[in-house]
């Protein structure tokens, strides 16, 4: 079901958003060669508590970590590591969340360390519009499928990508797993009703990987297993 939410829920969630935003920001600006994950999870949980809030992740069905922390094939929920660190070439994700005064805000990103092939270059400039073109179907009356739709048009521009069967367009919620439902692809349900103005809150996720596909990584319970397509 979804939690419709009062303006002064999303003063806070807007408030919690831009904060997170600062803090990734800032991580982002420390990726190089050489640096470990666990470097960004500390300095993510410094920040994070500095501001008055608390990570969402850490602790989350026995998460042990501020961020994911993935590298190339791992397509999310990486848990950071002293002894995994950042080579020239890689492509990084961080996924961050916070909560405070009771609502979680929760982003990701993906950057390359360093210079990185033209093949990663594309998938990144891909991702990143097909991101866009879905923000752009976040309006009055539309329905969270054509958000999906509109991301699922726009990366298959990207030919030479594998879409994962992952993409998610899903409300938020006062808990981290809150409303959150997957679906494949743009395959969300027309029956979905339409958004209102100042009462849904929604966060998009989408993933991607080269062609031809790699082996990729997300978790359950136990934290790490194959992804299968």
């Amino acid at each position: 079901m979804i939690a419709l939410k009062t303006p002064a829920e999303i003063s806070i969630m807007q408030g919690n958003g831009c904060l997170l935003a600062r803090i990734l920001d800032a991580l982002c600006k420390e990726v190089q060669p050489g640096r470990s994950t666990l470097f960004f999870d500390e300095m993510a949980e410094s920040l994070i508590r500095e501001a008055g809030g608390v990570p969402s992740f850490k602790g989350y069905s026995g998460y042990p970590a501020t961020i994911n922390a993935s590298i190339n094939e791992e397509v999310v929920h990486g848990i950071p590591s002293s002894e995994r660190h950042l080579e020239q070439g890689d492509v990084f994700s961080i996924d961050i969340g916070l909560v405070r005064d009771g609502l979680h805000a929760d982003m990701a990103t993906t950057i390359p360390v360093g210079q990185v092939g033209k093949t990663a270059q594309r998938m990144l400039e891909v991702g990143k519009r097909s991101l866009w073109e879905g923000i752009e179907q976040v309006k009055i009356g539309n329905r969270l499928s054509d958000i999906s739709h509109a991301i699922a048009a726009s990366a298959a521009c990207g030919k030479e990508l594998n879409k994962l069967r992952l993409e998610t367009v899903c409300p938020t919620s006062r808990t981290l797993s809150g409303a959150m439902s997957k679906r494949q692809g743009s395959m969300w349900s027309k029956s979905m009703s339409d958004m209102e103005s100042g009462k849904h809150c929604t966060r998009i996720h989408r993933f991607r990987t080269m062609d031809p596909p790699v082996t990729g990584f997300v978790c359950d319970r136990e934290w790490r297993w194959p992804l299968s397509r």
